[in-house]
């Protein structure tokens, strides 16, 4: 069942919620689903102390050139992440020097640094990608509508 995690949840926040139950509660990506809301509607439940992150969908001139390109084609949140990561192998593999190798374009991937599709694109020494407000935002849910309020996710 490909909703079943958020029916669990949403069977939680009503657990919680008819135990009184005032704790913030933190998910993963997984769990920032709007739909949540739609399990949850019509009963108490405590949707409104549920935050999660997850990736940020894009810019919206990425998404737009996205729909224009694929009429018809759901959008996905990863599609901008994708892009960009074919995009710094591409520039990885462009710097890295001949004959190429794995191991010289993965040391080129460390000095990648660029405006991406998904926000800024840059990698720390370990090859992770720095994060940043842009590729990452934490979202809350409102206990009356569903809806969910954006807002960026790293502080620094």
């Amino acid at each position: 069942y490909k909703d079943k995690p958020l029916c669990l949840l949403a069977d939680f926040l009503v657990a919680a919620k008819a135990a009184d139950l005032g704790l913030p509660l933190f998910g993963g990506d997984a769990l920032a689903d709007i739909t949540l809301y739609r399990y949850v509607q019509g009963r108490q439940s405590a949707i409104a102390n549920l935050s999660a992150t997850t990736l940020a969908p894009g810019t919206p001139e990425f998404i737009e050139k996205f729909r224009q390109t694929n009429p018809g084609v759901t959008y996905s949140t990863f599609a901008s992440h994708a892009y960009d990561a074919m995009n710094a192998l591409l520039k990885a593999y462009k710097a890295a020097a001949p004959p190429k190798s794995g191991t010289r374009i993965v040391a080129q991937l460390q000095h990648q640094n660029f405006a991406g599709a998904s926000g800024p694109i840059a990698f720390d020494t370990f090859g992770d990608l720095v994060p940043d407000n842009k590729s990452y935002i934490w979202i809350r849910f409102n206990a009356t509508t569903g809806a969910v309020i954006i807002k960026g996710f790293i502080s620094r």
